[in-house]
């Protein structure tokens, strides 16, 4: 049973990493975004 509790916590860490990235990709899309727009 402790084996099951220790891979959900990686699991955890895992999905809270992945969520990260793919925060920080949208924000950069979006900083990027915005640089252009003004020089149109």
């Amino acid at each position: 049973m402790a084996d099951t509790g220790s891979r959900s916590g990686l699991w955890y860490t895992g999905a809270g990493a992945a969520l990260l990235v793919a925060v920080g990709t949208a924000l950069t899309r979006a900083s990027r975004r915005g640089r252009r727009e003004p020089g149109e």
